[in-house]
């Protein structure tokens, strides 16, 4: 797809980067604990969500999703128009994921 930008995913579709991955993206980080990615194919995964399509319901640009490592296609350096290249990501369908994240109250 070197030669168009992806602006718009179908249906329930969803469209997600990564960001629990090391800083060289061949790792899992679980806390301060790093996991090969070639090493877990049934992992949970944390992503921020990029892209949904029209018949998804609950979840919008920009929250962060839990969901399993094996139940999507992956994506690595696609460009999103208004967003820029997905580094790493996945496109998988509204009902694979467990839920959405929220940043831990430190107080």
């Amino acid at each position: 797809m070197d030669d168009f930008i992806l602006s718009q995913v179908y249906g329930d579709i969803i469209l997600v980067e990564f960001i629990d991955l090391s800083e060289d993206g061949d790792a899992i980080l679980r806390g301060s604990i790093y996991i090969p990615t070639n090493a877990v194919t049934k992992a949970w995964r944390k992503a921020k969500v990029i892209l949904v399509g029209t018949s998804v319901k609950d979840t919008q640009p920009g929250d962060i999703v839990m969901f399993p490592n094996d139940k999507g296609i992956t994506v690595t350096g696609m460009e999103i128009k208004g967003h820029g290249r997905v580094k790493k990501g996945m496109f998988l369908n509204e009902q694979r994921l467990f839920g959405k994240c929220v940043p831990k109250d430190t107080k």
